[in-house]
């Protein structure tokens, strides 16, 4: 008998056996991946498709509800004794005292995109988003995470305290921005758009250009240039700086070829941008209408859906509820009224569901009536129509007999 109980305590802690080794690989505590998280984030204020495709992005994900159902049994959650009511308030409606749910949802999904992390601590009644850059991870050397540290601070938090979410990326315990692979384009990006601004903003082609024959000392043209200057005004209205040119000097103007590949090219940056973001291009077209409603559904199923759910699922493991994405309140995903209510009335005719509950689809009022909250039996089902005294009922008459 101890054999046996030796075996099984054997099997019930057997852990990860290269764990060890992981931890000692990423050294004693696991820093933020994200070296040029700075020059990412600036990339929202400088560069405005990253900043479209970005507030895109985090608004459309915070759209999504918590579909909270019953707790599965084969799960063991991290945390105990939340309660399901106390964990639909916390993901749809407060989950804390300063935020709202969209709010708080929106920071979320910044975080992964910007860091590829989100860190949220549960004090046992809120939940609190916390800044990936401030928090390491500490390996254990026997399980996965002994806990985190405050980079800033002599705060640490328990491995349960914290609900932890990493996009992908090659580090073992932190994920790594989703623009982490652009990174060369956002930096050939902000390269156009300060050569673009050096351009109008300095007068690098000149405005006029003054021809003379005589070949005049720099102090003589210096003192030409700069009376023109005060006679033009180049810095009122927009107009350039003017040029003299003596000694017989012939002035040709500058070709747009230049502008037109740096207009090509940065169209070509953009959709690189868009599509590592996973964002349709049409979408953020203000000429293509035609295809925009494909685009957008297209859009939420792989890019916002996939993003919510990698929320969800931790919220999943770590409270140990049966969650799924609820879309109601999304306009692009929500059928058209003809066909909603044909399908919900297929429901209610088939069994389904109750009338009050289509009703409740449709966000209107229930009834208060037995028969809006009875299943409707099909008339057509074998023996739904037999009467219990008389086992003839529901058979085809037969004139015959």
């Amino acid at each position: 008998m101890g054999i046996i109980l030796n075996i099984k305590n054997r099997f019930s802690e057997k852990q990860n056996p290269i764990q060890p080794e992981i931890a000692r690989e990423n050294g004693e505590k696991s820093g933020s991946t994200q070296r040029n998280r700075l020059s990412v984030e600036a990339a929202i204020t400088k560069i405005s498709t990253v900043q479209r495709a970005v507030t895109l992005l985090t608004e459309s994900a915070a759209t999504l509800r918590f579909d909270v159902k019953g707790r599965p049994n084969s799960v063991e959650p991290i945390i105990k004794g939340v309660r399901a009511a106390t964990l639909d308030r916390l993901l749809n409606y407060a989950p804390n005292p300063y935020q709202d749910p969209f709010q708080f949802k929106v920071q979320l999904v910044f975080d992964l995109l910007m860091d590829g992390n989100i860190f949220i601590y549960f004090d046992g009644q809120y939940l609190h988003r916390i800044p990936p850059r401030r928090l390491t991870i500490v390996p254990d050397q026997r399980e996965w995470i002994a806990g985190y540290r405050d980079s800033g601070g002599d705060v640490t938090f328990d491995f349960d305290e914290m609900v932890f979410i990493r996009d992908g990326g090659p580090d073992q315990y932190r994920g790594q921005s989703r623009l982490t692979s652009i990174r060369e384009e956002i930096s050939t990006r902000f390269n156009q758009v300060k050569y673009l601004g050096d351009f109008f903003e300095n007068g690098v082609a000149p405005g006029s250009v003054f021809y003379t024959d005589a070949v005049l000392g720099k102090k003589m043209k210096d003192r030409y240039e700069q009376d023109l200057v005060n006679k033009l005004s180049p810095s009122k209205g927009g107009s350039r700086r003017p040029v003299v040119l003596d000694g017989g000097f012939k002035y040709q103007a500058v070709s747009t070829e230049r502008f037109t590949e740096i207009s090509q090219s940065t169209a070509a940056i953009d959709a690189n941008i868009l599509a590592a973001l996973g964002i349709p291009p049409v979408i953020l077209s203000p000429t293509n209408n035609v295809q925009a409603r494909p685009a957008q559904e297209l859009f939420y199923h792989n890019a916002v859906i996939p993003i919510f759910l990698r929320i969800m699922h931790a919220f999943e493991r770590y409270f140990g509820y049966d969650l799924d994405v609820d879309i109601s309140k999304v306009a692009a995903l929500a059928p058209d009224m003809q066909a909603q209510s044909q399908n919900l009335s297929t429901l209610v005719n088939n069994g389904i569901i109750t009338p009050n509950e289509a009703r409740q689809a449709l966000r209107k009022e229930t009834i208060t009536n037995q028969d809006m909250d009875t299943i409707r039996i099909p008339a057509n089902i074998a023996g739904s129509a037999a009467g219990g005294d008389n086992p003839g009922a529901g058979r085809p008459s037969n004139e015959e007999d």
